[in-house]
């Protein structure tokens, strides 16, 4: 018998506050929080703040019911929880002293927080083809964030029929992506990392599917200068 969501996250932290919210429009992509705490901050008078979700299609009870036709839950009023140790800033570590942030998402594990410091680095594997790039969720959203000093966006597309390999590190469609044709190896995750002196102001953030996750983990608190306090996972399944 599987574990519930409930059970697994039974002993992580959660607000005692339930939120209210009406369900105002749906778009379909994946599962995610993919908006940032400030979006819920009312911005003057009249203005209510949102919280942006992506939900995958399941048999969990607010999945299913978040899957109905439109019409008949848009306006519907919601009630939720804000919970989990898997959130920037990092809980035991002072958000001032991080210096350099090192992302590894795969599949539907990818989200962005633009309040995170100035030297991020971004490690993104999806099993898309080379000519669907541009439908990668949070693409253009990802792009445009990466177009600035300092930030790394490195995409591994690991989809059937493409041939293994590297291409130009930028191209004149995606001027601010590093783009490889192959799944990424610990080689690519070392690079991501500051020198080991440096590397005591280093967090990472880890998420995708199971065994993914287990080994950039591992990997990762295994490197010199690291620590699982400064490698943070978030296993949603």
């Amino acid at each position: 018998m599987s574990t519930s969501h409930e059970q697994r996250t039974a002993a992580e932290p959660r607000e005692n506050e339930v939120h209210d919210a009406f369900l105002s429009e749906i778009v379909n992509i994946n599962e995610d929080i993919t908006s940032t705490p400030e979006d819920a901050q009312p911005k003057g008078s009249g203005d209510t703040g949102y919280v942006e979700l992506a939900v995958q299609k399941s048999n969990n009870p607010a999945s299913a019911w978040l899957w109905q036709p439109e019409r008949s839950i848009i306006g519907s009023p919601l009630r939720f929880r804000v919970g989990g140790s898997f959130v920037w800033p990092p809980p035991k570590i002072r958000k001032q002293s991080v210096e350099t942030l090192l992302l590894v998402a795969g599949g539907v594990g990818i989200n962005y927080n633009k309040a995170f410091p100035s030297s991020v680095r971004l490690i993104y594997s999806v099993r898309t083809p080379q000519q669907h790039v541009s439908q990668i969720l949070f693409f253009d959203r990802l792009n445009k964030i990466f177009c600035q000093p300092d930030l790394d966006f490195r995409l591994f597309l690991t989809g059937d029929g493409s041939p293994k390999g590297d291409i130009v590190p930028q191209t004149a469609a995606f001027p601010c992506l590093r783009l490889a044709l192959r799944r990424f190896v610990p080689n690519d995750l070392i690079s991501c990392l500051p020198p080991e002196e440096k590397r005591h102001n280093t967090v990472a953030y880890v998420c995708g599917p199971p065994a993914m996750t287990d080994e950039v983990v591992a990997f990762l608190n295994s490197q010199q200068g690291m620590c699982k306090e400064r490698v943070l996972c978030e296993k949603w399944w």
